[in-house]
């Protein structure tokens, strides 16, 4: 588990989180949002549960990974930076010393992306980083132990130094850090909510269209309006199956292969109503006032 002035240092630097994101190739986050975090433009990730439950099973797991090998893990490593390129850091989970190997510590729901165990075959976001973490420590071996939620089982997954792949990664950080974070020139944006980010205060100000803007824009309605008539599509049959089923909780077909579940689940939600009605005071000590843009395109229009 990182401290606080490791998480700090982490903007100082790109670390093996960071890696897959770097190169363009992560499921959680592209170079654009790495480069608000370093740059602190971003407001502060609040942790999540599936971050909280990684965190509080790590030491567990690194207990599993000694039982299994037979190795002893030092812990509560230190942030390390690369030598020669002194922007690449680390911060492993775990070191056996005796065997120079580095150990990291997963959790996944199920075993999907997870190829056979003793292998390298793991999602890319856990490939590059192990991969950076070998090239910043110079280690030759990675180990890395996840704990499938699912089944309640682990497995152990090997990554051995890969000269091809830390050359490209090495490429793609250097290229990033030196074009992006040094400069502070941002790299591509590719997502809305990038975008939003990066522009979050209109000014007084027109833009005008180009023809190739304009078929863009033709674009967008048009897919919009087919958006429209496919979620028309799906209400109509999502009644149709929920009258079929009536008060029946499952659907299933004539094998028995549960098709639809419909059941009650109960859960608490904060009235902000009537606590505002109740203590309007207090309410107005904890009410943060935001200024967001609104993209609102006038689908109206004849083009």
């Amino acid at each position: 588990m990182l401290t606080p002035e490791q998480l700090e240092l982490r903007k100082k630097g790109i670390g093996g989180s960071d890696a897959a994101k770097v190169a363009g190739l992560s499921r959680w986050g592209t170079p654009f949002e790495v480069y608000q975090d370093k740059l602190n433009l971003a407001e502060a990730r609040e942790t999540t549960e599936a971050m909280k439950i990684g965190s509080a099973l790590e030491p567990i797991i690194l207990d599993k990974y000694e039982s299994l090998t037979g190795h002893h893990v030092k812990r509560d490593n230190e942030t390390i930076f690369n030598k020669k390129n002194k922007f690449m850091l680390a911060t492993v989970d775990g070191l056996v010393t005796d065997k120079n190997i580095i150990v990291e510590a997963k959790t996944a729901k199920n075993s999907n992306g997870w190829g056979e165990a003793r292998t390298c075959d793991i999602p890319v976001d856990y490939l590059c980083q192990v991969a950076h973490y070998c090239a910043v420590l110079d280690v030759p071996t990675a180990h890395i132990i996840v704990f499938f939620k699912f089944n309640e089982s682990y497995e152990l997954y090997k990554y051995d130094r890969n000269e091809n792949l830390e050359t490209a990664l090495v490429k793609k950080e250097c290229h990033f850090w030196n074009n992006h974070i040094v400069p502070q020139i941002p790299p591509a944006i590719t997502k809305v909510s990038q975008a939003k980010v990066a522009y979050k205060f209109a000014e007084e100000v027109t833009a005008f269209a180009d023809n190739e803007t304009k078929k863009k824009f033709g674009k967008l309605r048009s897919l919009i309006n087919k958006k429209k008539e496919l979620e028309a599509l799906e209400d109509e049959l999502k009644t149709d199956l929920m009258l079929t089923m009536g008060v029946a909780s499952e659907l299933k077909d004539g094998e028995g292969n549960k098709l639809i579940s419909w059941k009650n689940v109960t859960s608490e939600r904060f009235d902000t109503t009537q606590f505002k009605q109740s203590n309007p005071d207090l309410y107005r000590q904890f009410v943060k006032e935001q200024t967001i843009r609104r993209f609102l395109p006038n689908y109206i229009l004849e083009i």
